[in-house]
């Protein structure tokens, strides 16, 4: 194996660190003009950007003569593009479908191909080698003319706003601060608008990202706006800039300024909206307003430079932090200060950016396309692209914000022992708060940081009529049902969720506090312990609902422990949260009111279908799904100021050519989502397959005895499933194995069809104590409980329980723990793959909502709904 991975910065004789290792890991760097007739596999882990990159890649490998190339693709359960590909194998592999989104009409692209090309001249007539200085004659400029008009047209230069080349050049000049010794090539680096590298962006804003390199030397990277603020948020550990070094921004409690920007230094800013701090207000959700407030700088910094701390070294496995933890003054110091009782800062920890969208189409540029496919949703489509030209835009501002961070950070208490804190910021002035840490006085001033870009996409209006047409009509028919329940339940942990950052809590504890309260309004008993204790507020009663709550019924839950569950009572009992009682209430009382509750179904049908739009944009754009961006106003984020539009765009200036490869592909693209894909998901279809064998013991009675080993009937099995045998493989062999597996401790042997019966024997009892369908950890809960108790419905999940009871090392804490094991086990066995929504359908992200909020805003069942009230299935 290679010593250290082959990538543009690696120093040393790289053809010999190739040449003596079995296995070298490699960034792009090996991507082209790399031949080794003995590299015989090439293994690309995720997937390259593009296709072509994807090419290059599979082309280092089976160079030799004898070789005989073979490419293998794996695909991820839990991507919908993946999935999408899974059912499409021909749309992989067809030449007609393979082609490169590029933009040649974008302004950034022909503006690095113009200077490109003006390099090219100079390096043809050898201008170098006689003056290296950048100071061009005539002639070089004359040749490079020619052939850009040969190439990019008469109206290049007018689209450049420029008059000539010399005028192009003057503006770029002043960046060369070397002669070009070894070649041209020197320029290039110096020059940002022409990109070094194989389809680098260039469309976004560039950051100098400044760190310590391994050596604790200082260095500097350009990195594209969008990657460097998620990179350099506040409690966010990264090994990006380093091979045995993790840094960080250092995050900081309350009000005070973003620690990676060094506010000494000049800045670019740029106004958000026209009309002011109260337009502004109304691009942001009601729920943030409190969270912001009306004190906020009226321009946005779009930081030209970031700076990273050393968080720690890695020696091996081992971990050597060089921040800790000062438990007795709260603090965050350097490790090797010797103060206090400091507990080392774990590589693992994490932190989100606090942002939002503000989305600006100009209705009278968009191109107007017809979508028969869509009807009868949609009142029409718009499209928005560049005309090659910046100083006439697209017609589509999007503007991303952020205000402030969340970090939860993991700290090693011992070797053996972890703890961890959370600290939630929100971003100031740093004038203002260096005035105010001197002096007191009023608060200073919340600064928002982010980027602006005129850029391609579409704007989808939806029929309103329509919208409101099926809110009524599945408000109907889901009225009293465990459906009905579940929803409610899910709007009310939305409601805790978006509310608790006004009551003081952060929204780590947010998302565990509404999964305790959730189950706790599911069953009688912790119900009605909930309604006293609001009715007369004592924290100590509300500490205990939670041990309550948790100890009956989420003990196994993987994101709960005792310890959380303290922290969060001991949050909850701080003199500034007088008003969680009040706040509590509200929550429950909205989740019951039918008018609230029809914006919130109307809401999950918009942005389910947002995400859904965002993803054929991504397959038939041919794009990058990270820099595509959907936006639109949700009834529960802005109440009366909603709309019924949903914007798709490109996160780069003028576009990369993914909107104009969607455009093309429109019809086929929606054609595919009436036929399905809106509500379509390969694990929930595996859950129903389970579900019928599961279901009809007659069935799988007769199914139980099929060899497995026997392909023709294995393949009547699928028919009898109603399944394809080779594009519905998986969901057989999962079938398969209900029906034929079993586990096996010492000499006991249980049978998966027997454990799963008496599960899905357990839920429906759960779900009419409920009222609605358990979640997997309340199931879980559940099961275990009944097997501790050697309940006679559970008993092949009893004499589990025994076994792991007798094996050894059974009585330490954690996984080994015979209920933990049991637990585990019944997850593997039983749980759902897809509980209203997963990551191969639509919780794959929305920069609409926080993290912990995703699973409470989407529902997959709602759009098989929605789909089924179009006339689509």
């Amino acid at each position: 194996m290679s010593p250290s991975p082959i990538f543009s910065g690696t120093r040393g004789r790289v053809d010999d660190i190739i040449r003596n290792s079995d296995i070298v890991y490699s960034t792009s760097s090996l991507e082209v003009g790399f031949d080794d007739p003995d590299m015989s596999l090439v293994y690309q882990h995720y997937a390259p950007l593009n296709a072509a990159s994807f090419v290059q890649r599979k082309g280092r490998g089976g160079r030799g003569a004898d070789d005989r190339p073979v490419t293998g693709v794996t695909l991820s359960a839990y991507s919908p593009r993946d999935a999408w590909s899974f059912h499409r194998p021909e749309r992989m592999l067809e030449a007609v479908n393979f082609s490169v989104p590029l933009n040649m009409g974008n302004f950034f692209v022909r503006r690095g191909q113009l200077i490109a090309t003006l390099l090219d001249a100079a390096a043809r007539a050898h201008y170098y080698r006689s003056d290296p200085s950048p100071e061009f004659p005539a002639h070089v400029f004359e040749s490079a003319m020619t052939m850009i008009l040969d190439i990019f047209g008469e109206r290049v230069l007018a689209d450049m706003d420029i008059a000539n080349l010399e005028a192009l050049w003057a503006r770029i000049r002043p960046a060369i601060s070397e002669p070009a010794r070894r070649g041209l090539a020197d320029w290039v680096g110096q020059i940002p608008e022409v990109p070094t590298r194989l389809f680098e962006t260039i469309n976004l804003p560039a950051v100098e990202v400044c760190f310590d390199d391994d050596d604790r030397r200082e260095c500097n990277k350009d990195e594209d706006i969008s990657l460097a603020l998620s990179t350099c948020a506040p409690g966010t550990a990264t090994r990006r800039y380093g091979l045995r070094i993790a840094h960080w921004v250092r995050p900081l409690a309350g009000l005070a300024p973003w620690a990676a920007v060094d506010h000494g230094r000049d800045h670019d800013s740029f106004e958000p909206v026209v009309g002011g701090l109260e337009a502004l207000r109304g691009e942001l959700p009601r729920y943030l307003h409190t969270e912001i407030g009306d004190h906020v700088m009226p321009r946005v910094i779009r930081p030209r430079q970031l700076r990273l701390e050393t968080l720690g070294r890695f020696h091996g496995a081992l971990w050597t932090p060089y921040v800790g933890y000062d438990r007795d003054h709260n603090e965050l110091v350097n490790a090797n200060t010797g103060a206090g009782t400091l507990a080392g800062i774990n590589p693992k920890s994490q932190g989100n950016l606090n942002g939002f969208i503000v989305c600006d189409a100009r209705r009278e540029r968009g191109h107007p396309h017809a979508v028969p496919a869509l009807e009868p949703l949609t009142t029409g489509l718009y499209a928005y692209r560049g005309t090659g030209a910046k100083q006439h835009g697209t017609g589509l501002r999007l503007s991303r914000i952020y205000w402030g961070a969340e970090a939860r950070i993991i700290i090693d208490v011992n070797e053996y022992k972890r703890d961890e804190f959370v600290r939630t910021q929100t971003f100031v002035n740093d004038q203002e708060y260096a005035e105010y840490s001197r002096r007191g006085g009023h608060k200073p001033a919340v600064q928002l940081y982010g980027y602006q870009v005129d850029t391609e996409g579409i704007r989808l209006r939806l029929d309103s009529n329509c919208l409101n047409e099926f809110v009524k009509h599945d408000f109907r028919n889901i009225e009293n049902t465990p459906e009905e329940h579940w929803l409610r339940s899910q709007y009310f942990r939305f409601l805790v969720l978006s509310g608790a950052p006004r009551a003081g809590i952060n929204r780590f504890q947010a998302r565990e506090l509404a999964d305790i309260l959730a189950t706790a309004r599911a069953f009688e008993n912790t119900n009605e312990h909930l309604k006293r204790v609001l009715r007369r507020w004592d924290s100590d009663r509300f500490q205990q609902l939670l041990h309550d709550t948790y100890d009956g019924y989420l003990s196994l839950h993987p994101l709960l422990t005792p310890q959380r569950i303290e922290r969060i009572a001991d949050e909850i009992a701080k003199p500034h949260l007088v008003d969680i009682q009040q706040f509590l209430s509200d929550a429950i009382n909205r989740s019951r009111d039918d008018a609230d509750f029809a914006q919130y179904v109307r809401s999950l049908a918009v942005h389910g279908l947002a995400i859904r739009m965002q993803q054929l944009f991504v397959i038939h754009g041919q794009g990058d799904a990270r820099k595509i961006l959907f936006h639109t106003k949700l009834p529960v984020q802005f109440g009366a100021d909603a709309d019924d539009v949903i914007v798709v765009c490109e996160d780069g200036e003028h576009g990369d050519g993914t909107t104009r490869t969607f455009l093309e592909t429109l019809d086929r693209a929606f054609t595919e989502l009436r036929s399905g894909m809106l509500s379509e998901c390969p694990n929930a279809r595996e859950d129903e397959v389970l579900d019928h064998i599961l279901g009809d013991r007659a069935f799988s009675q007769t199914w139980s005895s099929v060899d497995p080993t026997s392909e023709a009937r294995v393949r009547d099995l699928a028919d009898a499933l109603g399944l394809d045998p080779n594009n519905d493989a998986t969901i057989t062999q999962s079938a398969l194995r209900v029906l034929c597996d079993s586990e096996e401790i010492g000499d006991k042997r249980f049978s998966y069809l027997d454990l799963q019966r008496e599960v899905r024997a357990v839920s429906e009892g759960l779900s009419g104590e409920m009222n609605r369908p358990p979640t997997a950890w309340e199931l879980i809960g559940r099961v275990v409980a009944l097997a501790r108790a050697r309940d006679a419905g559970v008993t092949q999940w009893t004499q589990l329980r025994d076994c792991y009871l007798g094996l050894e090392n059974v009585t330490r804490e954690g996984s080994l723990e015979a209920d933990a094991r049991l637990g585990d086990q019944a997850y593997r066995l039983s749980a759902r793959l897809c509980v209203d929504g997963c990551q191969a359908c639509i919780h794959t992200g929305s920069a609409l909502f926080a993290p912990q909020m995703l699973d409470a805003t989407v529902s997959r069942k709602l759009l098989v709904r929605l789909s089924a009230f179009l006339g689509w299935r």
